[in-house]
């Protein structure tokens, strides 16, 4: 699918500092956009940004909570 474009999103738990959060999603997405241009991917194709703890899962103030926030978000956004 070479006409697809992607944004891969990286996000936080709410427990540090939010500029900590934000600067650590951040470079969550750019490792995995450099990872899939490592395997062949024009990095063209590819966008990534850090939202932080902006958009959690769930709130529960639990481990499993905690975890699930901490993620990566890939959708397409073309082709």
């Amino acid at each position: 699918f070479p006409e697809v474009k992607i944004k891969i999103g990286g996000f936080m738990n709410d427990s540090g500092n939010e500029n900590d959060d934000l600067k650590l999603s951040t470079v969550r997405a750019d490792v995995v956009k450099q990872y899939l241009v490592k395997f062949g991917i024009d990095e063209n194709r590819i966008q990534s940004e850090g939202y932080g703890s902006a958009e959690p899962i769930c709130t529960d103030k639990t481990d499993i909570c905690d975890a699930q926030n901490r993620r990566i978000g890939i959708r397409m956004i073309a082709g």
